[in-house]
């Protein structure tokens, strides 16, 4: 699977369905796209997830040291939907990464990589709250 590169994280948010309507029922989780033409609540997704973030890396920090590939599996894959739902899509990616290494017990790709992932992803949700301690 290779390893996970270090770079600074950019959130970028695409408007791919200009017309659709955030309350659609079709829209079963909120888009970047929908959370695009509503500011506040694109914002209460990034406190969200910037305010709730070092909670999430304790618990996958505490699964990798104890070798829990199971639960480290579900928790990053609740990461990697949450990166995704604020435009994060290069650390999304590398989540998944994670998610399939944890799910197929690839504990090495887990323990060469977490770590990495984790600084990326702490390194975001302070972006995020400088970001929006500015809005």
């Amino acid at each position: 699977m290779g390893t996970l590169r270090d770079r600074r994280i950019r959130v970028r948010v695409r408007v791919s369905h200009p017309q659709r309507d955030p309350t659609d029922p079709e829209l079963e989780t909120p888009r970047p796209e929908a959370a695009a033409r509503d500011r506040d609540f694109y914002l209460e997704l990034l406190r969200d997830f910037s305010g709730g973030f070092e909670e999430r890396k304790e618990e996958l920090d505490r699964f990798v040291l104890r070798g829990e590939l199971g639960e480290y599996n579900i928790r990053i894959h609740s990461l990697k939907g949450s990166l995704r739902t604020i435009g994060a899509e290069k650390p999304a990616e590398e989540a998944f990464a994670l998610e399939q290494a944890s799910g197929q017990n690839d504990g090495s790709f887990v323990h060469a990589n977490h770590a990495a992932f984790m600084t990326e992803c702490t390194e975001l949700a302070k972006q995020i709250a400088k970001t929006i301690r500015n809005a």
